[in-house]
């Protein structure tokens, strides 16, 4: 699968994200020899929950949308900022915002979180159909 691929160098930290034709993605951050992958199966949910986090401004009304605890959420987020080994969000007592490396990679998470849904409706489609 060949994947439209997009390099973003932030400070010393390189990221290289992409989305394939057929609604997968990936994205790779790598320091030194360490590798981190994100795929669409187990990370949409955490993207999503990031982009409700940053349009709600806080991960208390973030989860509160979505149906999660306000720690489960949390929980999502750090997972998903160690799997990148990227800090995508700045908390503080007002609500959170991106970081300056979440601000970078915000469209490459709007373009996956646009393809699992195209995935998931492509999916549910083809069920639809089955015979």
């Amino acid at each position: 699968m060949a994947y439209d691929t997009r390099q973003i160098t932030h400070g010393t930290q390189e990221v290289t994200y992409g989305l394939g034709g057929d609604g997968t993605g990936a994205v790779t951050h790598s320091t030194g020899v360490q590798k981190f992958s994100l795929s669409v199966d187990q990370d949409s949910k955490k993207i999503y929950a990031l982009l409700a986090a940053i349009d709600c401004g806080s991960l208390t009304a973030a989860a509160e949308k979505l149906g999660y605890t306000q720690s489960g959420l949390t929980h999502m987020m750090n997972s998903l900022e160690n799997e990148l080994g990227l800090n995508l969000l700045v908390r503080s007592k007002s609500g959170v915002h991106l970081s300056p490396a979440g601000q970078e990679l915000l469209p490459a998470m709007r373009a996956f979180s646009e393809a699992a849904d195209g995935l998931e409706q492509a999916a549910d489609k083809l069920r639809q159909h089955s015979f």
